[in-house]
Parts: C-alpha cells; structure tokens; sequence
C-alpha cells in the first residue's frame, strides 16, 4: 500500500534485468535475495526475520553474466506486526433493522440487518462476524464509529447469531473479538 506500513517483509519490484538475481542491501551487507521474472518484475526476501519498527533498504541486480547494478534509491517501510486492541463495546443492532413490537429487543425478520458501533481506533477498518464466520467489512470514522450492512450475499437466515466485531491497522493486523451482541432472525410467521 502507499502508506508503506506492513506487516509482510517480502520486497517486490519492477524494472529489474529478465531474471536478474536480486540482491537486498544493509549498505554493503547482503541481507535478502531473490529473482526477476522474465518481464522484470521480481520478488526478494529477508534473511532473517525483521523487527517491528522502520527500516531502510536497497536493492542490487546482478544479470546472468554476473554485472552488478548500483543500488537503487532507498526503499523506505514500516513494519507492523502488534495487532490493535479489541473494540470497546459490542456492535448495535440499528433500530430500524430491529423490526417486530420493540426497536431495542435485537429479534428482527431483516436477513440483510444494519449494524452500528463505536470504540474502534480513528480510520481504521472494522470487520463483522455471525457466529465467527466474517459477513463483511467497513471502515470507522475519525471519532471510531462505524456502520455496516449485511448484503444480500452474506444474508442471514433464520437463527440466534453472536455479531461481533474485530478491527483492523494499516499493515492488515486484526484485533481479537468484540464482546458479543446476540441477535435473533426470526422470517417465519406464526401458524394460523
């Protein structure tokens, strides 16, 4: 991604020599390598595992006759690998998607409900689960809150769903789960 956070430390590129060895540089050490392919785009890898934190880096090719490049411009990340805290607070279910007698008894004949929250981290991505199984994702605001509505591809059936909600920094790392909200789907009308 452009922001240059991640939590995967394998270099990719374009541009380098047909299947030129790529060489990973700590100034003079050689600290990764890997190859291009036959369009110039290669892929290298650390030799050893990095540390959370910032780190810069260049890159050198060497072709098949074994001429070396100068090193490219500095290839500058950050890597993240600490996963956020867990939300604060369980989802909602939106008052309008809790259909029947109350607005606020979580039991709804919705299959594709609106959820709502709040307590995730400014800007970052939320994701929802029925039961443990992922039914989508969005985005929270500047001030963490959130709304998502389950589409009809994810549609719930009929049953008691624990939703919950785990969100997610810039690098991809995912919180544990929110504290529960139970929902009851309910599309069957009463026997005559």
């Amino acid at each position: 991604a452009s922001d240059r956070i991640t939590r995967d430390t394998t270099l990719k590129g374009s541009g380098a020599e047909a299947h030129a060895h790529i060489k990973i540089m700590s100034g003079e050490d050689i600290v990764g390598s890997g190859a291009a392919d036959a369009s110039g785009n290669w892929t290298a890898v650390f030799g050893s595992s990095l540390p959370d934190g910032e780190h810069s880096y260049t890159v050198r090719q060497v072709d098949a006759a074994g001429n070396t490049s100068a090193d490219s411009p500095a290839i500058t990340f950050t890597v993240d690998r600490s996963a956020p805290g867990v939300p604060s607070g369980a989802p909602d279910l939106a008052a309008a998607s809790d259909s029947g007698v109350s607005s606020t008894d979580n039991i709804t004949n919705e299959r594709e409900p609106t959820f709502n929250g709040s307590g995730a981290l400014a800007n970052t991505g939320v994701a929802l689960f029925a039961n443990g199984v992922e039914i989508g994702r969005t985005a929270a605001d500047a001030s963490g809150n959130w709304t998502y509505k389950v589409p009809s591809a994810k549609a719930l059936s009929d049953g008691i769903y624990a939703i919950t909600v785990r969100q997610f920094d810039p690098a991809g790392n995912m919180s544990g789960d929110s504290m529960a909200l139970s929902i009851t789907v309910d599309n069957v009308g009463p026997s005559a």
